[in-house]
């Protein structure tokens, strides 16, 4: 709601038409859920890449240990993270860093996870939102 009345204001639409297009051509904003998403991202991303990213964050993604079983499959490959267990408190829980964001990182395509660069990361990820949400 705050996202479209702001670009009704900035670009004087009138209430009755469609402000789709002007989010999407114009002025290239990610929806809100899409943008928290991204958000979401962009922290897995730092605590997966950026040794200056607070340890008690980092510490709650994982990649799978080098001792796992997994690795002798093809699937390893991927850059997958461990999601661990639900908890008895499911909407909490799927919120929860340690829980939520290796659940949206398992769910973004590999060209996409496959970089080792914030700023290439960042722009193929807005690039898939923007793709996926419009």
């Amino acid at each position: 709601m705050v996202l479209n009345t702001s670009a009704r204001l900035i670009f004087g639409v009138r209430r009755g038409e469609h402000i789709s297009p002007f989010l999407k051509e114009k002025l290239h904003w990610l929806r809100i859920p899409e943008r928290i998403a991204y958000k979401r991202c962009i922290l897995t991303f730092r605590a997966l890449h950026d040794p200056a990213f607070p340890d008690y964050l980092a510490s709650l993604v994982r990649r799978p240990s080098s001792t796992d079983r997994r690795l002798q499959l093809r699937s390893s490959r991927d850059v997958k993270l461990v999601v661990p267990p639900p908890s008895r408190t499911t909407k909490f829980g799927e919120r929860s860093f340690k829980c939520g964001n290796p659940i949206l990182w398992n769910a973004l395509p590999g060209h996409v996870t496959g970089v080792s660069n914030l700023d290439s990361f960042a722009r193929r990820l807005k690039t898939y939102f923007f793709e996926t949400s419009y």
